[in-house]
């Protein structure tokens, strides 16, 4: 077969194409710095609370507006160009960061916070990420030693782990717990192991989480696991915020839930519930809370805000779960390799970070409005808050003082012990 790019007509095609392309993203960069001067033109002399609340209204306002259009162009069929063309000029229209079209038809808007710390300073999502994920990884180490200081959590967790490197079923136990397990264990290639009763989890290669395999039951990837779970429970009349509850539980407690919930349920819901949402959310509790929060050190911590703030009803399952969930660390394609030449570690590497940072800027702006708490009134969430604030304007000052720096990380990596022991319910 005879290559077209090898002749001349190829050479001008490809010129041809290069030209439109080379076209195509000087236009795009020229739209997107004009976004840039025109936000810095007009937040200027604006407070944080009002820029952020602005943005919301942004996002309110293009969903309002878009959503009819683009049903409407679906409806009447359409090519795959034209829509990506109406995608990008939605974005530009309504000032938009990001604008795409899931494969359910959903569609998700964004628009990128930043956070200003000290004197003006800005810190985009990805920074705060970056700068806090060191710091969360430290404190999840010291939770996790403190833990195991306790002689009946000790014994607990000798037990599962010597099942678990056997091959054997190991017992139900609490999330924090079952992390440890998995990051320490050495269990048999090929297994497939009930990693607690209703999980089962295969092992494709021993020491290596990332090629831990968890049986979801035909819903493996997240955007399938999300509309299975959505659909479930919209069946089920359970809003958003019950199931982010069950999700967010051990599996010691997520049994009494349920049983709450189904008592508001009539008897043929309530045993759906049991027999069809319950089975798929303890998996996926299992999958986002014990196994990703183990491959990723430092993420611990803001999945579990996230969970909290679900809980509160802040956040929706997409956030949670989503592919382009803005408080899902781990869902992009490659999160959870370590492999160096993965074709999308570095993307996943910055989406991390980017989601991490988000769930931060949440918190902090959540502190500023209302009082937070964990694990009943065990933990004011607001605590946590000021030290994350307090810590950040030292190191992003001008006049960084290592002293001060060291002992407000001090103080910060105690508070997030506080909150992982309260939220994993061992006040």
């Amino acid at each position: 077969m005879h290559a077209l790019g090898n002749t001349r007509v190829g050479q001008v095609v490809k010129q041809g194409y290069n030209t439109v392309r080379n076209t195509v993203n000087k236009g795009k960069a020229h739209v997107e710095q004009w976004q840039k001067d025109r936000a810095a033109k007009k937040n200027a002399g604006k407070t944080p609370e009002e820029i952020a609340q602005e943005k919301q209204d942004r996002l309110d306002k293009a969903g309002d507006a878009i959503k009819p259009q683009l049903q409407q162009l679906l409806s009447g069929g359409t090519n795959k160009l034209y829509l990506m063309a109406r995608l990008f000029f939605w974005k530009v229209r309504y000032g938009l960061s990001a604008l795409t079209l899931q494969s359910s038809g959903e569609i998700i808007a964004k628009v990128n916070p930043e956070l200003t710390v000290g004197r003006g300073k800005k810190l985009s999502a990805e920074e705060l990420g970056r700068i806090l994920s060191p710091v969360f990884e430290k404190a999840e180490r010291e939770y996790e030693a403190a833990l195991l200081q306790n002689p009946a959590v000790r014994a607990e967790y000798n037990q599962a782990l010597t099942r678990f490197n056997s091959g054997q079923p190991v017992p139900a136990m609490r999330r924090d717990l079952q992390n440890l397990v998995l990051r320490h264990g050495t269990p048999p290639v090929g297994e497939t192991i009930e990693i607690e009763p209703g999980v089962k989890m295969r092992i494709g290669q021993s020491g290596n989480p990332a090629a831990y395999e968890v049986k979801m039951g035909g819903v493996g990837r997240y955007a399938t696991m999300l509309a299975s779970i959505q659909k479930k429970a919209t069946e089920l009349g359970l809003n958003e915020a019950e199931v982010s509850a069950i999700l967010s539980s051990n599996h010691t407690t997520m049994d009494s839930l349920v049983d709450q919930l189904a008592a508001k349920l009539k008897p043929q819901q309530a045993k759906k519930l049991r027999s069809s949402l319950q089975p798929t959310l303890r998996r996926a509790s299992f999958l986002t809370q014990s196994l990703e929060t183990m491959r990723r050190p430092g993420v611990q911590t803001p999945t579990a805000l996230a969970y909290t703030f679900a809980e509160y009803g802040d956040v929706g399952l997409g956030d949670l779960l989503g592919p382009d969930g803005r408080m899902a660390p781990m869902t992009p394609l490659g999160a959870a390799s370590n492999d160096p030449k993965h074709p999308h570690r570095e993307t996943a590497e910055q989406a991390r970070h980017q989601r991490v940072g988000e769930i931060m800027i949440h918190l902090l702006n959540e502190a500023k409005k209302v009082d937070m708490y964990v694990d009943g009134e065990n933990y004011h969430l607001n605590d946590l808050a000021t030290a994350v604030d307090s810590w950040l304007r030292t190191k992003v000052s001008s006049n960084q003082d290592a002293r001060t720096l060291a002992r407000l990380e001090t103080q910060l990596r105690l508070e997030i012990r506080a909150f992982l022991t309260a939220y994993h319910g061992r006040g």
